[in-house]
């Protein structure tokens, strides 16, 4: 009798999609490992997130410090994790990198196979973004992490049999949605009221018997809820967003040519020209109606040409080839199969899937046109749409049978014809500057801390990540503090020039410096990384 259960819950288990699922994670274990090929670590907000991450636990125990709420702990939590499997602060953006690539696609397939969508579309869909832009090029990282985060909340969610079950699933999604981007906490607040004012309609009209398993759900559903607002407060202020209005405003002013500004000046001070001293978005559209106006014109106008490039390049093919076979799919679909998508649209309403997918659309849209069309936010917004465009457009399946020979066939075009990485890149492989720098700084014996000078992009206020305790922070130069004086004062035993010196080629001491370095106490080391910009020069103290 054991041996029969055994035999059916062995047989249970091992289904199509089953396997589907495990060639989906083998390909993309393999299409994974080429990042430390075709990616440099970063000097960018993921530093940021890294740092936050790798000292986790110093900034839960120092007073001193406070976990922004609105800085994506969840983000920063994700890398304490994977540091603590793997101490290297080098290493953890690539392993990074290839859980966010190998889960996204893995996550895709179960979401659209848990609404029933057929299996080969299911399949071809998370193939897609196995390969994708989206995926792996769009950055910073936190993009592809969030996407991430809401398919997995997204597919447990549709587990829920209750539609009130369903609505303070999506609550609780939402809020870990907005630790990892706090403009998803407006889901929080509008989800949080569609629960209550579900549950209280309900009670009146018919009544409520919450059982058991009921009361366990709440329970630890508001449990987590109390120990993350407790732990990392409400995710949402309105300083970020005004830091990044005003960032992407200052790109707006530029691209689209609507203020007389100098080329050289900050975004801080074409925030103040534009808005004065705003504090919120409230206060921004007040300010000047007309700027703000003309903001969201420039980046409507652009978002298009973005979007396309974003949501459609892959490893498979251009970005135009899919372009075409979405259109002609959808217009197929429409012609052909009518009823059947509006018996879908009814039945997805009903299991409340499309609530979740039109807030999260609602929301990112927010974030393109109000702040910006960048290629993060748009990578997000991608992920719903296909998703959200396959499973309102894809052939239904409500009961597919095993069809084992679709399987076979589908996971043979996998393994045999998934492209390279280089694909992405025209298999021009990049010269990684960072990575080098960090590298070589590392093999130095120093019998003090470092004390390094450095031109952007190689962020100072972040490279402790890859230099542990021997560090010691030096901020960005003055403009009006010659070069030598200021290495002087600072005693700077290590500099790193970036971009050829672009940012100090108006000071004499500099070229000076570069002509004869030995005058200066330091000798160069032969380095011939360099970025799209320029080269990048590396001096040690002699």
């Amino acid at each position: 009798m054991k041996e029969s259960l055994g035999k059916i819950k062995i047989n249970k288990l091992f289904t199509p999609d089953f396997i589907l699922s495990l060639i989906l994670l083998g390909v993309a274990i393999r299409f994974s490992s080429e990042v430390s090929t075709w990616f440099d670590i970063p000097q960018s907000d993921d530093n940021v997130y890294m740092h936050g991450g790798i000292y986790f636990l110093e900034i839960l125990n120092d007073t001193r410090y406070t976990l922004a709420s609105d800085w994506s702990p969840l983000f920063q939590l994700w890398f304490f994790l994977i540091y603590r499997l793997v101490p290297d602060s080098t290493k953890i953006y690539y392993i990074s990198m290839r859980l966010v690539g190998i889960l996204t696609p893995f996550f895709i397939f179960l979401l659209l196979r848990r609404v029933k969508v057929t299996r080969w579309l299911a399949a071809a869909t998370a193939a897609f973004f196995l390969a994708s832009y989206a995926i792996w090029v769009a950055k910073p990282r936190v993009a592809s992490f969030t996407a991430l985060v809401m398919l997995f909340l997204w597919w447990a969610t549709s587990f829920l049999k209750e539609r009130w079950q369903r609505f303070f699933g999506m609550t609780v999604s939402s809020l870990l949605l907005a630790y990892s981007r706090p403009e998803f906490f407006l889901m929080t607040l509008i989800f949080g009221l569609i629960t209550i004012v579900y549950l209280g309609i309900s009670l009146l009209k018919r009544g409520i018997i919450f059982n058991r398993t009921d009361f366990l759900f709440l329970f630890f559903s508001s449990a987590i809820m109390l120990l993350f607002l407790i732990w990392w407060g409400v995710p949402f202020s309105g300083g970020r967003s005004i830091y990044a209005f005003g960032q992407h405003y200052a790109k707006t002013v530029r691209n689209c040519n609507f203020e007389n500004i100098s080329s050289e000046m900050a975004w801080e001070e074409i925030f103040a020209q534009g808005f004065g001293d705003a504090q919120n978005m409230v206060e921004v559209v007040r300010a000047n109606p007309l700027n703000f106006r003309r903001h969201l014109i420039c980046n409507i106008q652009t978002f298009p040409k973005r979007f396309l490039k974003v949501a459609f390049s892959s490893a498979w093919g251009s970005s135009w080839l899919f372009i075409r076979i979405w259109i002609a799919f959808i217009l197929f679909r429409l012609i052909v199969s009518w009823e059947e998508i509006k018996h879908r649209f009814i039945w997805l309403w009903e299991q409340d899937f499309l609530l979740f997918g039109m807030f999260s659309l609602g929301i990112l849209m927010l974030d393109l046109f109000i702040i910006y069309p960048r290629e993060h936010y748009i990578a997000m917004f991608s992920v719903i749409v296909w998703v959200f465009g396959i499973t309102l457009f894809g052939r239904f399946a409500p009961q597919e049978r095993k069809n084992w020979l679709t399987s076979i066939v589908i996971s043979l075009c996998l393994l045999l014809l998934t492209p390279s990485m280089g694909v992405l890149f025209d298999f021009e492989i990049p010269q990684k500057p960072i990575l080098k720098t960090v590298e070589t700084i590392r093999v130095l014996e120093f019998d003090e801390p470092i004390r390094l000078f450095a031109t952007r992009p190689f962020r100072r206020s972040q490279s402790e990540i890859y230099f542990d305790e021997n560090y010691y922070h030096i901020s960005y130069k003055p403009s009006e503090i010659p070069f030598d004086e200021y290495i002087s004062t600072r005693q700077a035993n290590i500099i790193v020039i970036t971009q050829g010196g672009v940012e100090l080629q108006e000071d004499p001491s500099w070229n000076e410096f570069e002509a004869n370095p030995q005058e200066f106490g330091f000798y160069q080391i032969p380095f011939d990384e360099g970025d799209q910009w320029g080269p990048w020069q590396i001096y040690i103290k002699d």
